[in-house]
């Protein structure tokens, strides 16, 4: 047994494609609404602040390089490689979501344009869980339930896993320990826990992965919408050496 099994609730059925299904809808969502996708150029928000900058066919370095990184997203969610490991998705998906925004947040503070704070789920999420893993692991010994395996039964699967007791392959009754977005905000595993390798049984309670794509993809429209509003600072960086994405 995985120190990560995902647990699920007897009372609830879950489609064995479940993650296959989510994945396409969060490729459809990122492709829908930012163009993005392997390979895409013209009709994307890369490209449209390309477009919206240049005063003739000068090479904006800017739109070109973040073409690459939002299509690259698009590329990951576009694979399917992890449909039966979604512990090992959620932790890729935190990461690659985490750094584009914060390669966006570099950028505006280098183009100095202003832009808000970055994702706030997105962030705990990727720095306390995916990026401190294996203390969590070690300490918490977790079972992982994902919002997503229960869709509308979600909030009803939801009050049972943080009500009832765990029964475990003697038996026994077993408190249980809830790790969500509060208790990483609280505490992570980068420092010893009061409660580890305690008698609980804890359990990651994983929100709609849907929510982490909607955040990054408000940041990566207000950081589009900075650039359109003040073009100059956007054209201070070109280059006479390139290969056009946009």
């Amino acid at each position: 047994m995985k120190c990560y099994e995902v647990v699920v609730d007897e009372a609830t059925v879950i489609p064995e494609d479940w993650l296959i299904q989510t994945t396409r809808g969060l490729f459809d969502k990122w492709v829908r609404t930012t163009g993005h996708r392997p390979d895409a150029t013209d009709g994307t928000w890369a490209c449209d602040i390309a477009h919206g900058c240049r005063t003739c066919h000068e090479h904006l370095s800017l739109p070109c390089s973040l073409l690459a990184e939002a299509n690259e997203i698009g590329a990951f969610l576009s694979v399917g490689c992890f449909s039966d490991d979604p512990a090992t998705f959620l932790r890729l998906y935190l990461i690659i979501l985490s750094e584009f925004g914060s390669q966006l947040e570099q950028a505006a503070k280098l183009m100095a344009l202003g832009l808000g704070k970055k994702p706030r789920d997105v962030s705990v999420w990727a720095n306390r869980w995916a990026k401190h893993r294996l203390q969590i692991l070690l300490q918490h010994h977790p079972l992982m339930a994902f919002a997503d395996q229960y869709g509308e039964s979600w909030p009803e699967a939801g009050v049972r896993f943080r009500s009832e007791p765990l029964i475990n392959g003697c038996g026994n009754l077993l408190p249980v320990r809830i790790i969500d977005t509060e208790w990483l905000e609280r505490s992570h595993g980068a420092r010893m826990a009061p409660e580890a390798n305690g008698p609980e049984r804890a359990i990651v309670l994983v929100p709609p992965l849907m929510g982490f794509l909607d955040e990054t993809i408000v940041y990566f429209r207000g950081f589009v919408d900075a650039c359109l509003r003040d073009p100059g600072k956007i054209r201070r960086f070109e280059s006479s050496s390139y290969v056009r994405g946009c």
